[in-house]
């Protein structure tokens, strides 16, 4: 038998919003909890036409209907009488509940009202409900193909109750959830990124709950077969995450939470100085119970002189300059990390409002700075909405996110050491993977930085032409590259931002120069599986340049025998620029193994040269970054010469 349930509550207080009610929330959390499905809630006054209404209509849709409020002995409750006239039965005097009720009177010492007696009367054929905590007892009636139960609307007896009805109402469906909790993009991204989730999980309901300052996503399954249900939610939960990437914080906890865990794994101490969060942000990290192991204090410098006199904000600066700037930020943060002999340090600046107070910069801007033994770093964000609180509130999630990025990036930094010395020894390894594809296909790039075109291409070669992995692979040597001025750690995590939210990503590194010596380290993992590497036009040409092999004729049979290739055109060079090459050394027999990908003339000259001169000389590199590696490349000052 199916398990749908729809929810009542009764009451006009409820809809005149003077009482907000409890009993709904409750139920479907504890419903849904057990695998019973809840179709819908509706809140009603306390109208007979209304109540014989809803019950129709509850009915219709589900197979058990759940009734909160309207059973007391007022005359505004009229619940009763209304169930009397949809199923066209008389109420009835039900004795032992009538003496149950004048006892209970009688131990408190008092007299039993006479209105109490409505509350002994019962529809005829009705099965009552006792009651534990209270006077009222509850009933249920059969209507049509729907069972409908009615309980007290007071919290407290509604919940002792529900146990009563949810024995009745017997076991569900197995429920397996999932939730998301989100920071850093707003509900309509997130809806964006999932677009088309309903349609690849036809047997998986998805809910977006928006909860100031974060955003949640909340995932489910019900299933008979438990097995079927766990494998439907972590299929549909990896598909969020490679869509969702580094928004997602945690699949649960919460930021502070999520932060306190990094700290511990990290072995850092943390120190707080806040100007415009007034002390929240410290008011959050220590919200979770044993942040004294990574907490050591906070400084809450409102004014100029409690900048300079606690943190060593330069006061002549601040009277020149002003308190809302990537300095002060800065320096408040070295400030609390050397006065409190902290490992890494957090703090905030910026303006709330109404008014600016004399400051540069508009009413919602927020600068967060971080400082740690050996660096230091600023972020600038605006958030003009809402009231003080609102902003007070989400400056201090600005700040707490960027110090998880920071701290994720750190760590992964640390745990990619192992994953290099690994890739020395083997060949290939990863520090990201996912299950084998049948038809993957690999991307070797030595990216110093990667771009926005290496990103983009990868993305219209897996559009094209499909396949169900993308491994992109950092090349620790190249043939005929030099790498410089990042290192191998930070060039890994460059990597991971610039291709995070690619769907069936794996990540890993490369200590093979030459494609043929990739193949039998490639072979290791994917056995037997349809090998396809991307790449460039100019690598193509490397690639066929016999200056490379010992024995060219035979490097370049084995690579072509055991893969294909898609190359994406560069500047000049075109399929039949390729061609041509090909011909002119005679390998036109491995044509077919080529499958030539256009790219659109805004990416042909983008290239990780240019992004570096260009840092050099101060200038712009929005446009030829994918989103969060320029942000990563200002904070660790990298390519400055």
């Amino acid at each position: 038998m199916k398990k749908r349930v729809s929810l009542i509550a009764i009451g006009d207080e409820l809809l005149s919003g003077k009482i907000r009610d409890e009993n709904l929330f409750y139920a479907v959390n504890k419903l849904t909890s057990l695998g019973i499905e809840v179709v819908e809630e509706r809140i009603i006054g306390d109208d007979e036409k209304s109540i014989i209404s809803a019950l129709k209509s509850a009915s219709s849709v589900a197979d058990f209907v759940l009734v909160s409020g309207g059973l007391g002995p007022t005359e505004d409750d009229r619940t009763r009488r209304a169930v009397s006239k949809l199923l066209k039965k008389k109420l009835m005097l039900k004795k032992d509940v009538l003496k149950a009720l004048s006892e209970r009177f009688e131990k408190r010492g008092l007299p039993m009202p006479l209105s109490n007696r409505n509350q002994a009367l019962f529809p005829e054929g009705a099965k009552v409900i006792p009651n534990p905590v209270g006077t009222a007892p509850g009933f249920s009636v059969r209507y049509k193909k729907s069972q409908i139960f009615f309980l007290p609307g007071v919290p407290s007896e509604f919940k002792a109750m529900l146990e009563d009805v949810i024995k009745r109402i017997g076991k569900g469906k197995c429920l397996k959830t999932k939730r998301f909790r989100i920071f850093g993009i707003p509900e309509s991204g997130i809806a964006d990124k999932l677009k088309g989730f309903s349609d690849l999980f036809k047997e998986c309901k998805i809910a977006f709950l928006p909860s100031f300052p974060e955003n949640i996503v909340d995932i489910s399954v019900l299933s008979r077969d438990e097995k079927r249900a766990e494998k439907i939610i972590d299929e549909a939960g990896k598909w969020i995450k490679e869509r969702i990437g580094d928004f997602i914080y945690s699949e649960g906890e919460t930021l502070p939470e999520v932060i306190g865990n990094l700290l511990r794994e990290m072995g850092f101490k943390i120190a707080t100085a806040e100007s415009c969060t007034g002390g929240l942000v410290s008011s959050l990290i220590t919200d979770v119970p044993g942040s004294s192991d990574y907490f050591k204090g906070g400084i809450v410098s409102y004014w100029y002189e409690a900048k300079s006199n606690l943190l060593g904000v330069d006061s002549e600066f601040l009277e020149k300059n002003g308190a809302i700037n990537e300095r002060v930020a800065i320096d408040m943060a070295k400030g609390a990390l050397n006065a409190l002999n902290a490992d890494i340090a957090l703090s905030t600046t910026g303006i709330l409002g109404p008014g600016k107070g004399g400051e540069r910069e508009e009413v919602g801007t927020l600068f967060v700075g971080i400082a740690w033994k050996g660096g230091e770093l600023s972020k600038k964000f605006f958030f003009p909405l809402g009231d003080r609180r609102a902003k007070k509130i989400i400056f201090s999630y600005f700040a707490l996110d960027s110090l998880r990025r920071f701290l994720l990036s750190e760590k992964r930094m640390r745990d990619s050491k192992e994953v290099i010395e690994k890739a020395k020894k083997e060949g290939i390894a990863f520090i990201k993977k996912c299950r084998n594809g049948k038809n993957p296909l690999f991307f070797f790039i030595t990216a110093n930085p990667p771009t926005r075109a290496h990103r983009e291409i990868l993305i219209e070669a897996v559009k094209r032409y499909p396949h169900d992995e993308v491994v992109v692979m950092l090349d620790i040597y190249h043939a005929d590259k030099s790498v410089e001025e990042a290192s191998l750690e930070e060039r890994m995590e460059m990597l991971r931002i610039a291709f995070d939210g690619v769907p069936n990503l794996s990540i890993g590194i490369s200590s093979k120069g030459l494609f043929v010596e990739k193949l039998d380290p490639i072979r290791e993992v994917w056995k037997s599986e349809k090998i396809t590497f991307l790449v460039g036009m100019d690598t193509m040409v490397r690639i066929l340049s016999p200056a490379f092999y010992q024995d060219p004729d035979l490097a370049l049979k084995k690579l072509f025998e055991n893969s294909g290739f898609i190359v994406a055109e560069r500047k000049d060079m075109d399929e039949k620029k390729i061609e041509e090459i090909f011909r002119e050394r005679n390998l036109e027999k491995y044509l077919n193994k080529i499958k030539v990908l256009k790219t659109p003339s805004s990416l042909k000259d983008i290239s990780s040269t240019e992004v570096r001169e260009r840092i050099k000389r101060n200038e712009p590199v929005s446009d030829l970054l994918p989103q969060g590696v320029e942000e990563f490349i200002r904070e660790r000052k990298l390519y400055k010469g």
